[in-house]
């Protein structure tokens, strides 16, 4: 099947891809305002669809924020200034609030590929292949499809959708691993550009987590852009290069993009030397190597946390380490298969805490963890947009920011979070439980109760212990209580009431009753004739 045929094919069977396309085509002379993520993925696919709209002659507005999530008073500060008709929200997650922002603009277009999170944003437009059901990709691809179904697709689309196909995983040319809704684009861009996705012996990227000794000249240009444009992750050098000290480093990268020269290149010397800011370009990737070389040996201190359906997860805690998640992913390689890496990044009070995962195993669901924190962390601290988290099964991202939320709290509420999803037990006495339940069916505990995982095996077998001895007290005080064993038979001790009824009134005893019994004569009395009846000698 060509990709032309597969983009037909996929324009019948999804809604979201066809309501998309039909928004597009009636763009002209339509104020569009356009937020899209700040990693190479997002810049590539902000780009496409700013080329698309320019095409159709739509007046357009970029925004690259730093936030995974879209905020509300994002937007709001936006339409202080000028009114719009269609919001474009790109690669920013697929959030259920996002349905709120359809009482501020018109129409909104979501195009993402992460998976959802919260309810179904019913009133905007959804093209999103993860919705319901994941689906490996990029939204690069997604806005290449787009430009393919309505005409408009051209050479540079191409070289940007590689680039970002590249910088979000979802095709490793190295190891010849292309994710399945990108294969029809990849088999006939890779004619286009042979010289691009050619393995060739070089310095390893970033890229090479499963092996050291092949890379390609594309992903070589995708770690320039990680490098470009902060990856996502915000690492710039703005203090450090004074070029950039009013310029924001993310923008130059955008505007690197969109005047891209189209060519199959042989080498990454002979892509920067055709950039027209190449000098800027050059110092920022040359920061980028230095911070790596730095961080690359920060990562032997990975520790062994735990070990979950046989996969090792790994965690790392370090303090304004620079490119960690970038860095992790080779260490990744490193640690072996399967592993999950969790890595903490304490970016001080100003910055608050970076938590990144990899994983080369589907063992534990990264990008729930990732979710799942930041709505707990919400939900007790507020500071919602500012505190985010999510991604991918393998990969994904966490931030406080400047919410003010302390290392302690997070490491607290992560291991919570952690055992509920990962372990699926409670964190007390170990029993497994259902991934939904909020208490322990066996010992009635908080599903997310902290306790520190050594000690957490302490306390529950102390708690068994307990646990066992308390029933031991219960069972035999029953049978002392309602059988009368190892007590004197009554009906010797010279009173004439029934046993188990009050010796003065007849009233039968309760269970508490029988507790208080005067063991030194053995009479009985119910709780109204204790301490008041005197007894003769």
């Amino acid at each position: 099947m060509s990709y032309s045929e597969f983009v037909k094919e996929q324009l019948e069977k999804s809604p979201g891809f066809k309501k998309t396309v039909e928004l597009l085509k009636d763009v002209k002379g339509k104020k569009c305002l356009v937020f899209f993520h700040d990693d190479p993925d997002g810049l590539t696919s902000g780009a496409i669809i700013y080329r698309i709209l320019k095409k159709l002659g739509a007046d357009t507005t970029l925004r690259i924020p730093e936030t995974m999530e879209l905020e509300k008073f994002r937007i709001e500060e936006e339409l202080k200034q000028k009114k719009y008709d269609i919001l474009f929200i790109i690669d920013k997650a697929t959030m259920g609030y996002y349905n709120e922002y359809q009482d501020l603009v018109k129409d909104v277009v979501i195009i993402d590929h992460h998976p959802l999170i919260g309810a179904l944003p019913e009133r905007c437009v959804v093209f999103n292949p993860s919705v319901p059901n994941y689906t490996f990709c990029s939204a690069a691809i997604l806005c290449n499809m787009l430009s393919e179904a309505i005409g408009l697709r051209e050479n540079l689309d191409d070289l940007l959708t590689l680039i970002g196909l590249k910088g979000d995983w979802a095709i490793e040319p190295a190891t010849d691993i292309v994710a399945p809704l990108a294969k029809p684009f990849y088999d006939e861009t890779a004619k286009k550009f042979p010289n691009l996705v050619k393995k060739i012996s070089s310095r390893p990227t970033m890229f090479e987590v499963n092996q050291r000794e092949k890379t390609t000249v594309l992903n070589q240009i995708g770690e320039f852009y990680f490098a470009l444009s902060g990856g996502g992750f915000q690492y710039f050098y703005n203090d450090s290069i004074p070029e950039l000290k009013n310029k924001k480093q993310v923008e130059f990268a955008f505007e690197t993009l969109l005047a891209l020269d189209v060519k199959d290149y042989g080498s990454l010397d002979e892509f920067i030397g055709r950039m027209s800011r190449k000098d800027l370009a050059g110092k920022i990737y040359q920061c980028f190597l230095d911070d790596w070389n730095k961080s690359k040996k920060m990562f032997d201190n990975a520790a062994l946390l735990d070990k979950v359906a046989g996969a090792n997860v790994y965690i790392f805690m370090g303090s304004n380490v620079a490119l960690m998640p970038m860095v992790g992913s080779v260490k990744l390689y490193e640690l072996g298969n399967p592993v999950v890496l969790i890595m903490f990044n304490w970016l001080g009070e100003k910055n608050g805490v970076h938590i990144s995962f990899r994983a080369n195993t589907d063992k534990i669901h990264c990008g729930n963890i990732a979710s799942q924190l930041t709505e707990k962390l919400v939900s007790k601290f507020g500071n919602k947009g500012i505190i985010s988290g999510g991604g991918h099964p393998r990969a994904a991202e966490f931030r406080t920011r400047t919410s003010g939320i302390s290392l302690s709290n997070v490491i607290s509420e992560f291991l919570q979070v952690y055992y509920k999803i990962a372990k699926s037990e409670c964190s007390v006495c170990f029993s497994k439980v259902e991934k939904e339940a909020d208490y322990c069916s066996f010992c009635g505990a908080r599903i997310d109760v902290n306790v520190p995982h050594i000690t957490s095996k302490l306390v529950s077998g102390v708690y068994k212990i307990l646990f066992y001895i308390f029933l031991v007290i219960i069972f035999g005080t029953l049978l002392i209580g309602l059988f009368g064993i190892g007590q004197s038979k009554y009906k010797y001790s010279g009173f004439n009431g029934r046993d188990g009824y009050c010796d003065y009134c007849g009233k039968k005893l309760s269970f508490i009753d029988m507790l208080y019994q005067t063991t030194k004569r053995g009479d009985e009395f119910c709780r109204y004739h204790r301490g008041g009846v005197k007894i003769n000698e």
